[in-house]
């Protein structure tokens, strides 16, 4: 249950942004790829009207468990794991860019992405301050001075599952 208090006269959208292993949701709305604050603003859900000093009932929200990406960094000579190195996972929303969650690798180079990602297609990027490339999956690197979301669109795509984990997607 949930109260929002003090809205002046007006209409609204609402959403919920997905919670660990949850899929964020737009009220009247698809699930969210992407964070819905981002989302909600190519695809719009249902608009409640609220009247200062009232009651808005019926906004409810049911969240369905996400898909996960999970992999290993390492080192491309050694093959060591590479730990403390960031994961960033990104979809495309509108056209844009959008990250979606961020993890850091453990002591054996593992990440797993926290968030619920819905049914789609997302993007994953290493970055890290260890001296070794940024890069993209699958071995995209993001050449001097260009913004890996530039290089995007040569990045192969994950494809996610609700519910069920896509595994595998390393970095060497």
């Amino acid at each position: 249950v949930f109260t929002i208090r003090g809205l002046p006269n007006g209409s609204y959208e609402a959403y919920v942004d997905g919670a660990e292993a949850y899929v964020g949701r737009i009220f009247g709305g698809p699930a969210c790829v992407g964070r819905c604050r981002d989302v909600i603003q190519t695809t719009p859900g249902t608009v409640t009207t609220v009247t200062a000093g009232s009651t808005a009932d019926g906004v409810s929200f049911s969240l369905e468990r996400g898909g996960r990406i999970t992999g290993v960094v390492t080192d491309t000579a050694s093959g060591l794991p590479l730990p403390n190195v960031e994961v960033e996972v990104m979809a495309l929303v509108g056209g844009t860019v959008s990250q979606v969650d961020s993890v850091l690798t453990n002591a054996f180079g593992v990440y797993e992405t926290r968030r619920g990602l819905a049914t789609g297609s997302y993007i994953a990027g290493a970055f890290n301050n260890l001296g070794y490339m940024q890069e993209l999956f699958d071995n995209v690197v993001c050449v001097d001075g260009e913004d890996c979301v530039a290089a995007v669109p040569r990045a192969t795509p994950i494809p996610v599952s609700a519910g069920a984990a896509t595994t595998g997607r390393n970095f060497v």
